[in-house]
C-alpha cells in the first residue's frame, strides 16, 4: 500500500513551486495570500487533492481554505497510475496560479470567477478581494473592486448570512470599506499572521 508520505512527495514533484508543510500539504506565499495544495485523506481509502487560498490580511486563529477546487479523487491503491492525470486536470481548474508572479488582475479574475459559482458557501471572499486590493496599494482597483462588491450583494440583502450582522448589508459593507482602506494597518496585520502561522520560509511571489 502507498504510503502517505509517497503520495505527499509525489505531488510536491509535479509542484516544485510549493514547499512542504507538513505531511499532505504543500503552499507558498503570493502578497498577502497563502496559496497551495492539501490532500484529503478520506477513510484511509481515497484522497482528494484541493487547491486553497488563505488570506493573511485577517486575523484567523489557524490557516483557512478558500478558492477551494478539487480534481478527482483517487483510491490510495491506485495512486501511482492516476496521480499525474489528477494533477493536470487540477493545474487547469486554479482559481489563482500557484507558479511565478501574478498580476492583480488575474487574481481578482479568480476571486470573481469564484464568486459567480451560486452553488458557494460563503460571503467572506467579497471581504477577502477588498482586503488584498487595499493591501496592494492602488485606489482605483479598491474603488471598483468596492462597487462590485456592493452591486453584487443588493440581490442577497435578505440573506441569513447578514441577519446577525450590526445592520445588516450595509453594515457590513461599510466595514469592508473602511478595513480595505487602512493599507498600513493591513500591512502589519500580514506581517503578525505571518509570524503567528509559522510562513516567513515560505517560497515568496509578488503580486503585479
Amino acid at each position: 500500500m502507498v504510503t502517505k508520505r509517497q503520495i505527499t512527495n509525489d505531488w510536491k514533484q509535479l509542484f516544485p513551486e510549493l514547499k512542504k508543510t507538513r505531511l499532505l500539504e504543500m503552499d507558498n506565499r503570493l502578497g498577502p495570500l497563502i496559496t497551495g495544495i492539501y490532500l484529503k485523506v478520506i477513510r484511509n481509502t481515497y484522497y482528494t487533492p484541493v487547491f486553497y487560498v488563505h488570506n493573511l490580511c485577517r486575523e484567523y486563529s489557524s490557516i483557512t481554505t478558500s478558492l477551494e477546487c478539487t480534481s478527482e479523487t483517487i483510491e490510495l491503491e491506485k495512486h501511482e497510475e492516476r496521480y499525474m492525470f489528477s494533477a493536470e486536470r487540477l493545474k487547469n481548474k486554479l482559481l489563482i496560479p500557484l507558479k511565478g508572479d501574478v498580476s492583480i488582475d488575474k487574481i481578482i479574475e479568480g476571486y470573481k470567477l469564484f464568486l459567480s459559482n451560486p452553488k458557494r458557501k460563503s460571503f467572506e471572499e467579497y471581504k477577502d478581494i477588498a482586503l488584498v486590493c487595499g493591501w496592494y496599494g492602488e485606489k482605483k482597483k479598491l474603488d471598483d473592486i468596492l462597487e462590485y462588491i456592493w452591486n453584487n450583494v443588493q440581490k442577497d440583502k435578505n440573506h441569513p448570512f447578514f441577519r446577525n450582522k450590526d445592520r445588516g448589508a450595509e453594515g457590513w459593507f461599510e466595514r469592508i470599506c473602511e478595513d480595505s482602506s487602512d493599507y498600513e494597518r493591513l500591512h502589519e496585520i500580514c506581517e503578525r499572521e505571518i509570524q503567528k502561522h509559522k510562513v516567513e520560509k515560505l517560497p515568496y511571489r509578488n503580486i503585479i
